[in-house]
């Protein structure tokens, strides 16, 4: 048995501990890292369309100019307002608002207060 123990020991790694032994090589690793697709979106452009300021228009003149009447230095125009008839002279302020600045022969010129250089001009039976 001690012979069965001699050569078990000389063959099995008796160690010696004068002589150089690798070490057995590590296994390595290897972790494969799968790259992570990143989709980006194209940007989004957002065109933001501003209108132009609106340009206030003056109010419609609710009346239908009749007709000139009275002297040639000083006429009056009469209109038709839906069964309401208003005589006005040159100066005059219809509702609060409607300026009449001349009265013509065929015509009449109507401004609006508040809207200086928009004045209408009306014929007869507009």
């Amino acid at each position: 048995m001690r012979a069965i123990a001699a050569v078990v020991l000389l063959v099995a790694g008796h160690r010696n501990l004068f002589q150089y032994v690798e070490p057995p090589p590590k296994k390595v690793v290897v972790v494969k890292e799968v790259a992570k697709a990143v989709i980006v979106a194209p940007p989004v452009i957002i065109k933001l369309e501003i209108p132009p300021p609106e340009i206030p228009r003056p109010p419609k003149f609710p009346y239908r100019f009749i007709g000139r009447f009275g002297p040639n230095a000083n006429p009056f125009a009469v209109f038709d307002g839906g069964g309401t008839i208003v005589n006005v002279r040159a100066g005059d302020v219809i509702d609060g608002k409607f300026i009449v600045r001349a009265v013509g022969i065929e015509s009449v010129t109507i401004g609006v207060d508040g809207f200086a250089g928009m004045d209408q001009r009306l014929p007869i039976g507009m």
